[in-house]
């Protein structure tokens, strides 16, 4: 039987599958990438630190939010945010690289860029 939608059952069906409101790393991540590979770096950055408090164990995950913020063109947040990700990855070569490069862009000439690369 068809329900109107201004009925009484109607309404019960739709407060049974109201989905979810609470989202996890993985959906955020997933927003995050999809926003970085259309250019809206600013929310991609936004996306990638929500997704890294939901998840503390991907530090990566700053790394990428500190690429969408140099991006974007917020190159202080993008140092600080490089910055906390370097505390929490002490032995990772390449990202003290990229804080040198985000520090001395001339310095990328010689050494290279070292950008983190965001999977599509």
């Amino acid at each position: 039987m068809q329900y109107s939608q201004r009925s009484y059952a109607w309404s019960q069906l739709g407060a049974k599958a109201a989905p979810n409101k609470e989202h996890d790393h993985s959906s955020f991540y997933s927003w995050g990438v999809s926003h970085f590979r259309d250019k809206n770096y600013a929310v991609a950055a936004k996306d990638f630190e929500e997704a890294f408090k939901r998840q503390r164990s991907k530090p990566n995950l700053l790394r990428y939010a500190a690429e969408a913020h140099w991006r974007s063109g917020n190159k202080e947040a993008a140092r600080a945010t490089l910055a906390e990700a370097i505390k929490l990855l002490p032995g990772n070569r390449t990202a003290r690289l990229r804080m040198l490069t985000m520090k001395f862009p001339p310095l990328g000439l010689i050494i290279g860029s070292r950008e983190m690369k965001v999977p599509t």
